[in-house]
């Protein structure tokens, strides 16, 4: 019996969809975090922070994105980035990588697309030999660090995020992965 197709697509994205992800980004960061923030410090950390060209930058810096469509519309519904460890944090000499970011859409939460795209993220760690993978989370963002603790992710820490000059009190969350340079 063949399984029904899956209404999502996830794939790597390519520098021409700098410009898309820059205004996704964007998006998704102002439907999810925007009512927190003066308009002149929120528009300050989006020009900064989702240009095309912080886009194409993240790209030629070892990052990597992917990118979540809805199959029936084309319609891009959410994307994580991931790449080097940029956190405020010592890695203890251990390969590292980080989470830097991971958004779905609103009317698409429940619809497991932000467990494929983690699951992007550890694969992609996995192959990286990575021993340590990190994320940074709002204090305040419940389902965040919820979703981010079902992984396996622990708070270590805490640093200051700055949308503008308005300064977020952020955990710094840790998985040990399981590699074993033996193939074992």
């Amino acid at each position: 019996m063949k399984s029904a197709p899956s209404r999502y697509s996830l794939r790597r994205s390519e520098r021409a969809d700098a410009l898309m992800l820059a205004t996704m980004g964007a998006d998704l960061f102002v439907e999810t975090f925007g009512h927190l923030y003066s308009s002149r410090n929120l528009n300050a950390f989006l020009k900064k922070a989702f240009s095309e060209a912080s886009i194409l930058h993240d790209m030629d810096h070892g990052r990597v994105i992917w990118i979540a469509e809805e199959v029936a519309t084309s319609t891009w519904v959410g994307f994580c980035k991931f790449g080097p460890v940029g956190l405020p944090i010592d890695v203890e000499n251990r390969t590292a990588v980080e989470l830097k970011q991971l958004y779905v859409r609103k009317e698409h939460h429940g619809t497991g697309i932000s467990h494929r795209l983690m699951n992007e993220f550890l694969t992609w760690a996995s192959a990286q030999k990575a021993l340590d993978a990190y994320v940074g989370c709002w204090s305040e963002n419940g389902r965040g660090l919820a979703f981010y603790k079902k992984y396996g992710f622990e708070v270590i820490g805490r640093y200051s995020f700055f949308v503008g000059d308005h300064e977020d009190d952020e955990r710094i969350l840790r998985k040990r992965l399981e590699f074993s340079p033996t193939g074992d």
